[in-house]
């Protein structure tokens, strides 16, 4: 049987793995009435009958190479880890995720490693007993500005995946819900530039290569914070935004 695979960060991790008490969760209770939804990915493989693996964010939480609040190396960690059972006419969706992010190892015996960003810099004092935080902050600026670079050496590393994939028979997909990283992807002769889903769109490049724009232009609330008014302050898609994102993928598929 055919599989759909699912990398990334938490705009790709299934809703229903979430604790009860986050604000993805009480969007789902209160507003949708049910306890979760399905994202983009699982309405795709349940669309089109592939076998549904996901590897995004708490999908492999039990994986030592991943973590919520992982960063693009986690992502390539996680590709790396399963390339072996890719299979012909399987489908691979890989989310980027804000260039800012990076790893450190664990800072002291039995702890997990830490995806460092700078949410976590500020709410993690932990951290500060170990490295200056203010450091990490600058270093977090510092790869959000830089963009081009950490974006061209992330398409670089996945040239093995990508070669893979054309021995095998395997279709690869790339996105991502950062604007910037958009623009710089189009706006450079990167590897691999043909497997991103919507950059080819008119559509998607007449909204600035904004992902949530691009969404906004069908009428719908985009994140979690405008279907709720704001009353909830969470940015990940709302559920008509998963559902509007699986049909432009059906599409695609469709079209293969």
């Amino acid at each position: 049987m055919r599989s759909l695979w699912v990398f990334g960060d938490s705009f790709s991790e299934d809703i229903y793995l979430l604790p009860t008490d986050t604000d993805r969760i009480l969007y789902s209770k209160k507003f949708l009435k049910k306890r979760s939804y399905k994202i983009w990915s699982e309405l795709v493989a349940s669309k089109l009958g592939y076998q549904y693996k996901n590897y995004a964010a708490l999908n492999s939480l039990n994986k030592k190479f991943i973590k919520s609040g992982n960063t693009n190396d986690d992502c390539l960690n996680a590709l790396s880890y399963f390339s072996n059972k890719f299979e012909k006419d399987d489908v691979v969706f890989i989310g980027i995720t804000d260039t800012s992010r990076y790893k450190l190892p664990p800072l002291k015996k039995g702890y997990k490693d830490n995806p460092i960003h700078p949410q976590i810099i500020a709410n993690d004092s932990f951290i500060d007993k170990f490295i200056d935080t203010t450091t990490l902050y600058k270093l977090c600026i510092l790869r959000g500005e830089r963009v081009d670079y950490y974006m061209e050496e992330f398409m670089i590393r996945l040239n093995p995946i990508i070669k893979l994939s054309e021995l095998i028979g395997f279709q690869v997909f790339i996105w991502s819900w950062v604007d910037e990283i958009n623009k710089i992807i189009f706006q450079n002769d990167f590897l691999h530039k043909k497997n991103w889903v919507f950059l080819n769109d008119e559509k998607f490049k007449n909204y600035n290569f904004s992902y949530y724009n691009f969404l906004k232009s069908f009428g719908i609330p985009t994140s979690i914070f405008e279907a709720t008014n704001g009353e909830i302050i969470d940015y990940h898609q709302s559920e008509e935004s998963h559902i509007l994102h699986s049909e432009f993928l059906i599409n695609i598929l469709n079209q293969k």
